[in-house]
């Protein structure tokens, strides 16, 4: 997996078409349908991952994640023909570090404890959750907060901008990723709002968490989730405008019967 092509930016085109010089540089074996190759990159030797564009100040910047290596890569893909690596922000040890979401001037990047059989060492101390960043500087993000899972970490998540981010989240009490929904309104104080599960992720371990702060303004959010034992099931819920201070009894108990919502 190590040895794959790293990126190659591509434009649509009627043809197979590729740019001269710009097929030189890309590893043999690759083939193409309807796309034109404008420029590839080695991204320094580490392979990304989960990727994300953003355009500031006048130029365009690619945010990589990786499998392999701990950190970020911003790419400078202005001249999509000779792109550059700007800077690389090193990232948890022992941790993946595979994905990010850009929503607005804030980016959010995924920790997660990494899977068994690929690389990561369960001795040694991991980190998770999910970091949240400000791209004021595109080239160097400034860090503003964590939300940490308690559990796992997080995995593919969901971001466009304002005050709630989405996430695929290892939370204790659960077999695998629920739904989690989480309020960056003050990002050095990230605060769960709600969550998702199918029933058959519950295991019978307890967990408490508390739940606070729904959003001043209605919202909506929607889900699907599949496991092999349920079919797809799809959840919405209006947050109200007033606020909600509980603690969730143990996932098992809310499984059985979710949680009543408190008085507003």
């Amino acid at each position: 997996m190590r040895n794959l092509p790293l990126v190659a930016f591509a434009c649509l085109v009627p043809a197979i078409v590729f740019v001269p010089g710009a097929s030189a540089q890309i590893p043999p074996g690759s083939t193409a349908s309807n796309v034109r190759v404008v420029g590839y990159s080695e991204v320094d030797g580490r392979p990304p991952f989960k990727l994300s564009i953003r355009q500031a100040n006048g130029r365009w910047y690619l945010y990589a994640g990786h499998l392999w290596h701990r950190g970020w890569t911003i790419l400078d893909v202005t001249d999509p023909a000779k792109p550059s690596v700007a800077n690389f922000i090193h990232g948890p040890a022992n941790t993946w570090t595979i994905q990010m979401e850009i929503g607005g001037d804030k980016m959010i990047t995924a920790l997660e404890k990494i899977g068994q059989g690929w690389g990561g060492d369960d001795a040694k101390p991991n980190d998770e959750g999910a970091l949240v960043w400000s791209l004021a500087d595109p080239v160097r993000p400034k860090r503003l907060g964590q939300y940490k899972t308690g559990g796992t970490g997080t995995h593919r998540n969901f971001y466009s901008g304002g005050r709630f981010m989405h996430l695929a989240a290892g939370m204790p009490g659960y077999n695998g990723n629920i739904y989690v929904i989480v309020d960056i309104s003050d990002p050095a104080k990230p605060v769960e709002v709600g969550r998702w599960w199918a029933t058959s992720r519950c295991t019978d371990r307890p967990t408490s968490r508390a739940r606070s702060r729904i959003s001043p303004t209605d919202r909506r959010a929607s889900s699907s989730s599949t496991s092999p034992t349920s079919r797809i099931r799809n959840w919405s819920a209006s947050f109200p405008t007033r606020r909600l201070s509980s603690a969730s009894s143990a996932c098992t108990a809310s499984c059985r019967s979710p949680p009543a919502r408190s008085q507003w």
